[in-house]
């Protein structure tokens, strides 16, 4: 029976030891895929956070050191690198983009203040029209020489502003401005005045560049 007893105990000692062996062995073998396991998954949420140089850290701090090797991790590692490369790149040509385009339209505001201005302070009356002879513009010697303020006659037809029988004339020569693309063309015509004064214009008349 002593001699059952101890066999029964190394048995059980040798069990126990062997188990050990076999868990400590698995712990060996998967303890580093997991910790790159573990990297990459804590460097992901890394990358929405545009933390791109921290997650490649994670991932693989040391590239050029790398022993290649072609399992599941490799790839998974060499994918979320590169995907955080990528995002880098597109992320700062976006940003230079938006940086030119908002430098540009920088540039046509003041340009536009800039032209707006000359045409403001000219001590000429300068109207432009849409195709159906609608007024866009109003600049302020316009408004002092008919009463109306550039608000109250933007959008509204010019032809008030013209004798009836003076206006088929005047739609004419804007009519040929649309269709033969005329330089320039000039007209002595009457103004009307809000008031009902009628004033003598020499009236120039020119297309957009944007027709």
């Amino acid at each position: 029976r002593k001699e059952s007893s101890a066999a029964s105990d190394v048995y059980k000692r040798q069990s126990l030891l062997g188990v050990i062996l076999i868990g400590g062995s698995i712990f060996f073998f998967l303890s580093a895929p997991l910790r790159r396991l573990s990297s990459v998954s804590r460097a992901l949420p890394l990358l929405g956070q545009k933390q791109y140089a921290s997650a490649r850290k994670l991932i693989n701090p040391n590239p050029e050191q790398k022993h290649r090797r072609l399992d599941e991790l490799d790839l998974l590692e060499d994918s979320s690198y590169a995907l955080s490369s990528q995002l880098e790149g597109m992320e700062q040509a976006i940003k230079e983009r938006t940086d030119s385009l908002n430098l540009r339209t920088v540039e046509l505001r003041d340009e536009r203040d800039f032209v707006k201005n000359l045409i403001d302070t000219a001590q000429l009356m300068i109207i432009t029209l849409d195709k159906q002879c609608n007024i866009i513009s109003f600049n302020k010697f316009s408004e002092q020489m008919t009463g109306c303020s550039e608000h109250d006659v933007v959008g509204t037809p010019i032809e008030p502003f013209f004798k009836t029988q003076q206006w088929d004339n005047v739609h004419a020569i804007l009519n040929d401005l649309t269709h033969t693309h005329l330089a320039v063309s000039q007209l002595e015509t009457d103004f009307i005045h809000k008031n009902g004064d009628v004033r003598v214009c020499l009236l120039y008349t020119s297309p957009s560049p944007r027709d």
